[in-house]
């Protein structure tokens, strides 16, 4: 994104902590999709969230972006 958006994913995971309301999440977690958020602890704690949230919103919307943000990533070459 031409370092238009900070790369580091940490700037995003806080917005996406439970506890916050529902539309600062959803925009936390749009923000750590643009970042490089493949690392096995960023997984592990998205497909928690996932599994685990009780918005079902929350949930399809992680999973859909998460989805989304795979194919791009592999269409750019980003990842294999």
């Amino acid at each position: 994104m031409a370092n238009l958006i900070p790369n580091d994913p940490k700037i995003f995971l806080i917005c996406t902590r439970e506890g916050n309301a529902t539309q600062v999440r959803l925009a936390g977690f749009d923000g750590l999709f643009l970042t490089k958020w493949y690392t096995p602890k960023i997984m592990r704690y998205i497909f928690s969230v996932v599994a685990n949230d009780s918005s079902r919103t929350l949930r399809r919307h992680i999973a859909r972006n998460m989805c989304e943000s795979l194919a791009l990533l592999a269409t750019i070459g980003e990842i294999k």
